[in-house]
Order: C-alpha cells, then sequence, then structure tokens
C-alpha cells in the first residue's frame, strides 16, 4: 500500500467515515496497514478496504497479563512472552549478586570511586536518571518564580538526580548509584556535586563508559555539571557495526531490544513508576526505583560486553571499529515563532501584552517537554502535536482557563492536550493567574501510560511477525488508536 492509501485510511479513521462497526474498522486498519499485500496496476486504483479480512493474516495472538499493584500503585502491563531481566537473579546460582553500593554524600562517593580507579578499570557502565515531571527543570533553569524555596543547586539536582555506573573488579560486579539529589548542599559551589574522582573517571578517555545511547548521558552530565564526558561507547553502535551497517542509525528498539535479543529478557518498569518516575526525591529511592536502579546499571554493563564478544567472533577490533565519542552539549535553539502565531502574537503585543507573557510560558512548558523526549520542536518533522500545537496554545492564552471544568470546555485543543498533559497545561495558566493549581487527580495518567505500553507491545509483536507495519507512520497510528484504545486491547488479546 502506498503512503497516499495510508493516508486516506488514517483520515477516512479520523473522519469516522468508513461505515463499519468498530471492530471491522480495527480489523481492517489492521489487516491492511500491517498485513496485506500492496495492490498494483488497476487493483491499485479501485482497492477499498476489506470488510472481511483473512482470519489467518490477523490470526496471532498477543497476551497481556496486569501486574498486582505495588506501592506506588499503577497500572504496568507485561509481555508475557519474556521473563524478566533481574540484576539479583540473572548470574544464576553459585554466583555472588552484584555488590550495590548506594551514596548520598560527596564524600561517599568519593571513597567508592578512589576504591574502583585504583584497580585501573577499562569499563562502566553508565547511565542517568533525573525529574521527568519537573516541567520547570527540563532543559534550562530560569528564575523560578512559582518555588521560591528551590535553590539554583536544587534545581540542578532536578536535572541531573540519579548517576549509575556499574564495573567488574576482581570477578565482582559493583553497581554504584550516586544520587545527586541528596547530596548536602550549601551555597552555589558546584564541587559539592562533583567527587574529583568521578570527575576523573568520566573525563578519562582510557575509560570506557559503555551503555545504549550512552551520549545522550553524557550531554546531560556535561549540560549540569560541566564536565567533559570521554570514551562513550554506544551499545546501539556496536551491534551496527555487528551487522555490518556503522553508518546505519538504527535502535534496535533500545535497551529493550538488546536485551531480548541477547538474553532472551525483557526489561522491566519503563514507566512512570521506573524510568520515569521522581528521581529528585528527597527520601530514600522507593523500591521500584531502586530495582529499576540497579539493572539500568548493570545492564549497559553486560550488553557491552556481549556485544564486544561478537565483534571478536566477526574478526572486528571493537576499540578500533567502534570509535568512541566525547560528549558535546549544545545549548537548545532560542525559540522561533511559529507563522501562524505571528497575527495573533501582534495583536498580544498590541492589546494585551500580558497574554504574550502566558503565550511564553506555555510554549516554553510544550518545548520543554519536547526537548525532555528528544524532539526538536522546530525542527523539520511536526512533532509539536506531540503535546500542544500552536493552535492549542493560542487558545488557552485566549481563554485562561483557571479550573478543570473551564480547561474541560475549551474548544480547539488537541488529544494529548486534553489527555496527557491536561492538569500541566491547567496549572501552568493557574499559577500565571496566582492561582493554587489543581493537583492532578491519581491515577489520571495511569490508562494512557497503559495505552502507550500496548502500542509498544504491539508494534514489537508486528515487527517479529513480520507485518507490514512500516507503513502505519507515528501520525496514522494516533488516528487509529483514537478510535479506541479498550477495543484494540481487546482484539489484540484475542
Amino acid at each position: 500500500m502506498s503512503p497516499v492509501e495510508a493516508v486516506k485510511v488514517g483520515s477516512a479513521l479520523e473522519n469516522n467515515s468508513l461505515e463499519y462497526s468498530f471492530d471491522v474498522v480495527v480489523e481492517d486498519a489492521f489487516g491492511i496497514l500491517l498485513k496485506l499485500s500492496e495492490p498494483t496496476g488497476e487493483d491499485a486504483a479501485l482497492w477499498k478496504p476489506c470488510k472481511e479480512p483473512d482470519p489467518e493474516q490477523l490470526a496471532f495472538e498477543l497476551p497481556f497479563t496486569e501486574l498486582p499493584c505495588e506501592e506506588p500503585s499503577g497500572i504496568e502491563i507485561e509481555d508475557s512472552r519474556y521473563d524478566y531481566f533481574d540484576w539479583q537473579t540473572y548470574f544464576g546460582p553459585g554466583v555472588p549478586v552484584p555488590i550495590v553500593h548506594y551514596n548520598t554524600t560527596r564524600n561517599q562517593t568519593e571513597a567508592d570511586m578512589q576504591v574502583i580507579h585504583v584497580d585501573s578499570l577499562a569499563v562502566v557502565g553508565l547511565d542517568c536518571e533525573w525529574a521527568h515531571n519537573d516541567r520547570r527543570s527540563y532543559n534550562t533553569l530560569p528564575e523560578d518564580e512559582f518555588d521560591t524555596s528551590k535553590t539554583r543547586m536544587m534545581r540542578i539536582t532536578d536535572c541531573l538526580s540519579v548517576i549509575l555506573l556499574s564495573c567488574e573488579v576482581n570477578g565482582a560486579h559493583h553497581i554504584y548509584i550516586t544520587h545527586l539529589s541528596r547530596f548536602p548542599i550549601i551555597g552555589d559551589d558546584m564541587d559539592q556535586l562533583i567527587p574529583p574522582t568521578l570527575r576523573t573517571i568520566l573525563e578519562s578517555s582510557d575509560i570506557f563508559k559503555v551503555g545504549v545511547g550512552v551520549k545522550g548521558d553524557g550531554d546531560k552530565i556535561e549540560q549540569w555539571l560541566g564536565i567533559k564526558v570521554r570514551g562513550l561507547r554506544c551499545t546501539l553502535q556496536m551491534q551496527r557495526v555487528a551487522n555490518g551497517e556503522p553508518q546505519s542509525l538504527k535502535h534496535y528498539r533500545g535497551m529493550q531490544g538488546l536485551t531480548k535479543t541477547y538474553f532472551g529478557l525483557a526489561v522491566k518498569d519503563k514507566d512512570q513508576f521506573g524510568q520515569t518516575s521522581v528521581w529528585n526525591i528527597q527520601g530514600k529511592l522507593l523500591p521500584r526505583q531502586y530495582q529499576y536502579a540497579c539493572n539500568d546499571a548493570i545492564l549497559p554493563l553486560l550488553l557491552d560486553a556481549a556485544l564486544f564478544q561478537k565483534l571478536l567472533d566477526y574478526a572486528y577490533i571493537p576499540s578500533q571499529d567502534v570509535p568512541t565519542e566525547t560528549s558535546e552539549y549544545k545549548p537548545p535553539k532560542p525559540r522561533v515563532i511559529d507563522p501562524s502565531q505571528k497575527e495573533q502574537i501582534a495583536t498580544f503585543e498590541k492589546d494585551d501584552p500580558k497574554s504574550l507573557a502566558l503565550l511564553d510560558k506555555l510554549t516554553a512548558f510544550r518545548d520543554s517537554v519536547l526537548i525532555a523526549q528528544g524532539h526538536d520542536p522546530y525542527g523539520p518533522n511536526n512533532v509539536q502535536y506531540y503535546v500542544a500545537n500552536s493552535r492549542s496554545i493560542l487558545r488557552l492564552t485566549q481563554y485562561r482557563p483557571s479550573t478543570v471544568e473551564e480547561m474541560s470546555n475549551v474548544k480547539g485543543l488537541g488529544s494529548q492536550t486534553k489527555k496527557e498533559y491536561f492538569y500541566d497545561f491547567l496549572n501552568v495558566v493557574q499559577e500565571y493567574l496566582g492561582i493554587e493549581p489543581t493537583p492532578e487527580p491519581e491515577g489520571w495518567k495511569d490508562q494512557y501510560n497503559k495505552d502507550k505500553i500496548l502500542r509498544t507491545l504491539f508494534l514489537e509483536r508486528c515487527a517479529e511477525e513480520e507485518f507490514r507495519f512500516i507503513v502505519c507512520d507515528e501520525k496514522i497510528w494516533t488516528m487509529i488508536w483514537a478510535v479506541g484504545s479498550e477495543e484494540v486491547e481487546r482484539l489484540l488479546r484475542h
């Protein structure tokens, strides 16, 4: 099927112009977009959605199991085709469990770093965690108008909350959790966050820092701590070299995909209670955070070892054929005014300059979320609708909703703005108006996160079954998904 036909299907779904029951619409969309052969010749011009796709083309099962609620509670969906990686059980009986060093002070961290550095490290796993839920800390450090109790140093540890390292010393594996947001801090001296031996390890080009997309972690460290991280070796690039495609940009489904490929295991807690949880917590890490941190610290080291051996088996020399990188943080581009906003902005500047200030705050929040997700808000790809497009920003600026009811009644908001980021944008307006922010109800994002996990598992299964899902791009998928995720889940279950 051509991209044009794919867009037609998506548009038809969006406009509800396919006169079928929901079951048939979804089955047709999945069957045609993901499996059926591309029509050719005259058939292509006469192509129409099939009301009764061949059952064999949709005869796959995608098992799901919901985890029992933990503390904190929330929805998490397991992919029961795989067991989960667990740092405590992976090495098997008779092999010592990795030793975990949980450091909450500069002196603790320095003592541990001196020990491992003395042992002449060659390779360390590296990963970072930060406060995904703190919208005022994603990318810049403006004066915090809404929380004057936070110092600049505290906001830095919102943006870089935990540094994870792992290494193997004398046959024993070690995990180092450096919880920066718990470091005692007085004043603005950056050295309070940077133990000198940790700096030495990070800056050394002779010690490989390995991980999945590890340059992003290096950039994060350089951005917030001012340390130039050298010797970064990406496991994705190792996989590309092993596959004979070193110039490609393939992602191989990240850590999740590589862990399944090399260990036959899935990675757990890729949700708001693990990966995207409150890492700048002032107390001890929660149990699921601790579990996630240990897994995320040791996996880069294990994946690097597996890929290193694979490269040797293929007669590569990893140290030569997989070039290392150095962190290279680049400040974000200044915000560019969207052409569709120019006329309205001119009106604000002339008649209502206060609205222009609110527009800037809403836009800055939208941009910070996109940047945190790895997108360029003003790049060639239109990614703004992932959070809020220009129309949504202008609507919020014009109507200034101050309550949940008023926010619900604002017309013309995009689906993401009214779903995942509903309370985030409402709070931006409320804080601008000097109103106490409305707390987000417990479980508000649970269904949304469940939908995202379902989508990820669905596409992973389609890839394994060699379905032609590639023509179903992000925008078309969004249109299909909007028809009703509960029904999609029901179809996937059966």
